[in-house]
């Protein structure tokens, strides 16, 4: 999910606990949304970002150490230092386990391993989280604008509807992959509709990109994109940004090829990801006389 969801999702889920256990509460909310303070490596430049996003901060060994630090700070500056590890980590893990069920996949078991999980169960914006989410901040604005802490009903409601949404979603996943065309690479959960999902194929030299409804199992929005990888294969792969996005994504393509008198234009993006047709993830990459690599341009 988006930092933003994972905070407010945080928060309805604490709230209600923070009249018993403030520090606990307090470390959950903080939990939920500290394992994307890893988009600070953009700092250091597009490649860092690419290579430490959704690594180490979203591992359990790394929650587990971060957690017995938080212990041991917190309990020497007069805090319970249990509440505050248990809150943490929770709230990390919670954080973790969610990023686990999208489409890019994060690296669980870092620094021991490096291969990133994910499910694709659920697209990291999804509306009906959202808005049943921001329902719920309602709720608890309400209840603290007449100086009233929530029940803990909003939380347990809260949790339950995630428990069993999210369980909807693995079964309309399931169903989709089953009604999926044969050699089909990826079904990625779209925004809007829990039982739409955009799929891709791997052909001879092309994709067939479609939409697929995991109701009746029909095809919409079909199209075939050529793909133009094999004549440049050997210079992509001394390009850090293209391997590092192919490790993300095996659709991650060259789409298109421009040529002038003096230069050639390689267009590449992420043939899975098709929600919002933006430029997040497209890669261009500008070839001068021989194949030389004259610039390089990765919007992240």
């Amino acid at each position: 999910m988006d930092i933003v969801t994972h905070g407010m999702m945080g928060v309805v889920i604490a709230a209600p606990f923070m009249a018993d256990y403030p520090e606990a509460s307090i470390a959950f909310m903080m939990g939920s949304v500290a394992p994307d303070l890893d988009a600070m490596s953009r700092i250091a430049g597009r490649r860092r970002f690419l290579k430490f996003h959704q690594t180490y901060s979203h591992a359990f060994p790394v929650i587990a150490a971060i957690a017995a630090a938080a212990y041991v700070v917190s309990a020497a500056l007069g805090f319970p230092g249990l509440h505050v590890a248990l809150g943490l980590a929770l709230g990390m893990c919670f954080h973790s386990v969610l990023d686990f069920s999208n489409t890019y996949g994060i690296t669980l078991l870092a620094p021991f391993s490096n291969r990133r999980f994910c499910r694709e169960w659920v697209f990291f914006i999804d509306l009906p989280v959202i808005a049943v989410t921001v329902g719920a901040l309602y709720v608890l604005y309400s209840e603290l604008a007449r100086a009233k802490m929530p029940g803990l009903e909003l939380s347990y409601g809260y949790m339950a509807f995630l428990v069993a949404y999210w369980m909807v979603r693995i079964v309309l996943r399931r169903r989709a992959g089953r009604l999926a065309p044969e050699g089909t690479a990826s079904l990625l959960p779209t925004t809007f509709v829990p039982w739409k999902f955009i799929g891709a194929r791997p052909l001879d030299g092309e994709v067939h990109l479609f939409d697929l409804s995991a109701v009746h199992g029909r095809l919409s929005r079909e199209s075939l994109q050529k793909i133009h990888d094999g004549p440049y294969a050997t210079i992509l792969e001394a390009i850090p940004e293209y391997q590092a996005m192919r490790a993300l994504s095996p659709l991650y393509q060259v789409v298109r090829v421009q040529k002038d008198e003096q230069n050639v234009t390689l267009t590449c993006r992420d043939l899975r990801t098709r929600n919002f047709d933006t430029r997040f993830g497209e890669l261009l990459v500008t070839l001068g006389s021989g194949g030389t690599v004259q610039a390089v341009e990765l919007n992240v």
